[in-house]
Parts: C-alpha cells; structure tokens; sequence
C-alpha cells in the first residue's frame, strides 16, 4: 500500500527527550570500564544474544543487556538522554549492519548527527 497524502492523523504521540548532556565526554566512562581500550578497540566477548541482536562485544552487552558487568556504567535517567540515545542506535544499526571494531566511528558519526539535530536556543523571558 502507498503512502496517501493529505490525510489527517487519527492520532500522534509525542514523547519529551532529554537534551541535557552535550559533551561527548560523556562517553569517556566506556574507556574507564574497559568496555573500550585506551586504543580504541572495543572489548570483545564470547557470542550472546538477545532479540534480534547478537552480540559479540561489551559495548553492545552494556547497551542491551541489563545483567551485564557495565549496564550501570550509565543510569536509567542517562540512558533516556538524546546523546544516548542516538549513540545507542548508531553503534547497533539494524538487521544488516556491519559492525565497526573501533569506537571512533561511532563517537564521530554520533558528534555529526547530533550537531545538525540539535541546536540551542535562548529563552527570553516575558516581561509584563
């Protein structure tokens, strides 16, 4: 079926993400935790999976799963950052994604898409 143009929505759901964290910084812990080496190289691991994802490196372990070493390196309310996000779906693709062994890759096509994603704005104040 096509897509019909003109049609009014039945219904949109919106959902506030947080936009807090704007440094990539944020992802120096992934280094202190060894999930990644000072090198760059992200630490492998014997083969799991879990969905449709398998996972054979801590980076996706930490992303995915909760039982793992390094789930808490980040907590639940860092995990719901647009940052964070974004990084998460760049480092697990989809069904066909070639996955990089390195984590600069990520790091910077992360820093690029959220650039043109994200801008900041001043708030004026109302006087009355």
């Amino acid at each position: 079926m096509g897509v019909r143009h003109g049609m009014a929505a039945g219904k949109v759901e919106v959902t506030e993400i947080p936009c807090s964290v704007t440094s990539m910084t944020f992802f120096d812990r992934l280094t202190d935790q060894d999930v990644v080496r000072e090198s760059g190289h992200i630490v492998k691991c014997f083969d799991d999976f879990y969905e449709d994802f398998t996972i054979s490196d801590e980076l996706r372990k930490m992303l995915l799963l909760e039982d793992s070493d390094n789930y808490e390196m980040y907590n639940d309310a860092e995990r719901q950052e647009f940052l964070f996000l974004l990084f998460k779906h760049i480092c697990l693709g989809g069904a066909v994604c070639q996955y990089e062994d390195f984590i600069e890759p990520y790091l910077t096509t992360t820093k690029v898409i959220y650039k043109d994603l994200v801008s900041v704005a001043k708030i004026q104040q109302l006087r009355n």
